[in-house]
């Protein structure tokens, strides 16, 4: 409010401005006054409109690259806690699987699609591997079913190195 205010106080101070000079050089009649009060009203009006627009435009866009900015810092530093040496075992990429999943939760607003696809992915390697465990056959014949996982989550990884290296 107090901001408007003091855009509506510059305006008349810039009409009164131009009113006094013109009266001081006597080109100005009462009737002269009057339009020449409403041409600088309008055109008052009409220049803090288009500021307000543009800056508010630019507000829009320097928001959209922080958010931009955030989501590839994200990226970054998800990617970065995946560490894939060859020795892990099944836990460590259901562990990397829902860090993946969980920097798409984070960001549902972008990559809603990719949420949707790890999500599924994970509640149903954790079923698997849920029903294994409780039938008592963990770890027997599951290296194809494991070597899956790991491919899951290197593409998961490699797509999170991706967008934190996007050019925009």
């Amino acid at each position: 409010m107090l901001t408007i205010i003091a855009y509506v106080s510059g305006i008349l101070g810039i009409i009164a401005s131009i009113i006094e000079i013109l009266q001081f050089l006597k080109i100005l009649t009462t009737k002269h006054k009057v339009i020449i009060l409403a041409i600088a009203f309008v055109a008052s009006i009409t220049c803090f409109s288009l500021w307000y627009i543009i800056d508010t435009r630019a507000e829009d866009k320097r928001i959209e690259e922080l958010k931009e900015k955030f989501i590839k810092n994200d990226a970054k530093t998800t990617a970065d806690a995946i560490i894939i040496s060859g020795w892990e075992e099944s836990g460590d990429y259901i562990g990397y699987l829902a860090q993946i999943t969980g920097f798409y939760s984070r960001h549902k607003d972008k990559y809603s699609i990719e949420y949707k696809t790890y999500h599924k992915q994970l509640e149903s390697w954790m079923s698997f591997f849920e029903t294994s465990r409780n039938n008592g056959t963990f770890y027997q014949g599951y290296s194809s079913e494991i070597s899956e996982l790991r491919g899951l989550v290197q593409s998961g990884l490699d797509n999170l190195e991706q967008i934190s290296n996007e050019e925009k």
